[in-house]
C-alpha cells in the first residue's frame, strides 16, 4: 500500500509539470508596456522603415509576380494592441509610391502610381510557430474581405488599371529600439491578384509600431 501511495504521488508530480510544460508551451505572446502586459487596448502608430533599421524611414514593396509590375510606397498606419495578444490595423495610408519595375504591357514608370489598404480594419493577433520567434497574423474583421492592397497605375499611356492582391497575412515581430519591427519577410504568405491570379501578390518591407504616448512597446 505504501508503494502503491509513492507511485501515486510521483504519478501526480509528473502530471503537475508536464501540465505546466504544456501551458507554457501553448502560451501566447503578448502585448507589453514597460514591460507590463497590457489589459486594455492601447493605440499605436506604424511607419514603415528598412528592415533591420527600423527608426530608418523606408518602403514597402508590393509585387504582382506573374503581372511582373513592382511599386514602392512610404506607409503609415494606426491601430490598437492589446489587451493580450489581440492588435488591429484600424487605418492605413499609403504615399509616395513610384514604379520599380514591370513587363511590356504594365505600369509606366513614367505615369503616376497608388496603392489602397483594403478591407480594412485588419484583424491580428500575435503567436508563436517557433519558440522565441513571435509572429503577428493578419485577417480581416468578421464580415469582411481579406486584407490586401489595390493598385491603380496607368496602361499604354491612357488607360487606368487596378490590380488587387489579397489574403490572409504574417509578419515577424521584432522588439527593437523605438518600439516592435514587423517585417514582410521569407515565410510571409503571397496573396492572390486580380491581374496575376493566386499567389502572384508578394509584400516586402518593414514598419515599427510605437507607442504615440511613449514608454517602451514589446512583444513576447
Amino acid at each position: 500500500m505504501q508503494r502503491l501511495k509513492v507511485l501515486g504521488l510521483a504519478f501526480v508530480a509528473v502530471f503537475a509539470v508536464s501540465a505546466v510544460a504544456v501551458a507554457s508551451a501553448s502560451a501566447a505572446p503578448v502585448w507589453k508596456l514597460n514591460g507590463a502586459e497590457l489589459t486594455t487596448a492601447t493605440t499605436i502608430l506604424s511607419e514603415s522603415g528598412v528592415v533591420g533599421k527600423p527608426t530608418e524611414k523606408g518602403k514597402l514593396t508590393l509585387t504582382d509576380i506573374e503581372a511582373g509590375t513592382s511599386i514602392e510606397c512610404a506607409g503609415k498606419a494606426e491601430g490598437k494592441v492589446g489587451p493580450g495578444n489581440k492588435d488591429e490595423v484600424t487605418s492605413m495610408e499609403a504615399t509616395g509610391c513610384n514604379f520599380v519595375t514591370g513587363k511590356n504591357g504594365s505600369c509606366e514608370a513614367s505615369k503616376p502610381v497608388t496603392a489602397k489598404a483594403v478591407a480594412l480594419p485588419w484583424v491580428t493577433e500575435l503567436y508563436e510557430p517557433e519558440t522565441g520567434r513571435v509572429r503577428d497574423h493578419i485577417r480581416a474583421h468578421s464580415g469582411g474581405g481579406a486584407p490586401g492592397w489595390t493598385v491603380e497605375c496607368t496602361v499604354s499611356g491612357i488607360f487606368k488599371v487596378q490590380d488587387t492582391c489579397t489574403g490572409e497575412s504574417n509578419t515577424a515581430m521584432n522588439n527593437v529600439t523605438g518600439g516592435v519591427e514587423a517585417v514582410f519577410d521569407a515565410k510571409t504568405p503571397k496573396g492572390n491578384c486580380t491581374i496575376g491570379g493566386a499567389g502572384a501578390g508578394e509584400v516586402k518591407g518593414a514598419s515599427l509600431n510605437k507607442n504615440p504616448a511613449g514608454g517602451t512597446l514589446t512583444v513576447g
